[in-house]
């Protein structure tokens, strides 16, 4: 798959920044290796391609490995809902 491709070029670049945020710093060595262990949580989890997920989080090198790791094993998260749909949701407490 893609992230694959992503997993060999982070770890060519290992000691790089890959992600700089106030919150968090990591390399691409480290980003790999979140990528990496949350596949691991992925496939003891019973999470099969195609599963549905939501995923709510900060942009964090985490977050990021997470996201990766859920599209590298065929599950996607959906995409937000449009400002005016949620908007509506917000205020009617239900879609």
């Amino acid at each position: 798959m893609f992230v694959d491709f992503l997993i060999r070029r982070f770890a060519a670049d290992g000691r790089r920044p890959a992600v700089v945020a106030p919150a968090a710093r990591c390399t691409f060595g480290e980003l790999a290796r979140s990528v990496e262990g949350w596949g691991e949580e992925l496939d003891g989890g019973g999470i099969d391609p195609g599963t549905v997920v939501g995923l709510e989080a900060d942009f964090t090198p985490s977050s990021i490995g997470l996201l990766l790791a859920l599209s590298d094993k065929g599950v996607e998260p959906p995409p937000p809902p449009r400002k005016r749909r949620l908007d509506r949701i917000l205020r009617r407490g239900a879609p």
